[in-house]
């Protein structure tokens, strides 16, 4: 089964698709050199190839999906990607704030979309921290401080964006108390638990 894709297209499969086709993982592929111009794995980062893999289908003018198990990949207990959370990890919040601009200035019509993922990265990630007990408190304080004030140094630009009410409402919550944020979310949930 072979499938052809249009840069729009490939990206589509990549953000909506079920991962089969279009994967994240950029072993999953084989790509022309002159694609990584001007784009490199970000350093002390995992996840790293989801700051690559959307940039290259971009940039990409066709791309072919072959439907073949050609490669064996091993995932190994006790794998970095199956260890807890890490400072590595923990730095992946940006993702989506990485590849806005080459991703959104070539194909608009995945702006809301990714500016939601954006903000919701964000707040995931300070929430991940918070639950985290292999954190000090002042390790936690420092990344918390951090995500916070790049969201808030961010704010103007994403409260203009075409946003869901949802994302909207959790973003200012979030900006006006990460405290009250985290009260309200762990309501829902416990909310959801009791009722579900």
């Amino acid at each position: 089964d072979i499938e052809i894709y249009t840069s729009q297209d490939a990206l589509k499969e990549y953000f909506y698709g079920d991962g089969t086709k279009i994967k994240v993982q950029i072993w999953s592929g084989l790509y022309k050199k002159e694609l990584f111009e001007n784009i490199r794995f970000p350093v002390g980062k995992v996840y790293e190839d989801g700051y690559v893999t959307p940039k290259i289908l971009a940039r990409s003018s066709k791309i072919v999906f072959l439907d073949y198990p050609g490669y064996v990949y091993y995932m190994r207990e006790g794998s970095y990607m199956h260890s807890t959370l890490s400072n590595e990890k923990i730095a992946a919040y940006d993702l989506y704030k990485d590849i806005y601009p080459i991703v959104c200035n070539n194909y608009p019509v995945f702006k809301k979309l990714i500016i939601e993922k954006w903000i919701f990265q964000y707040i995931y990630t300070y929430r991940t921290i918070k639950k985290d007990s292999n954190y000090t408190f002042i390790q936690k304080k420092k990344w918390y401080e951090k995500i916070y004030n790049e969201l808030l140094v961010d704010q103007n630009f994403l409260l203009q964006q075409d946003l869901s009410n949802s994302c909207k409402r959790q973003l200012k919550l979030f900006l006006f108390s990460p405290i009250l944020f985290n009260l309200y979310i762990d309501f829902v949930e416990l909310r959801g638990n009791i009722n579900g």
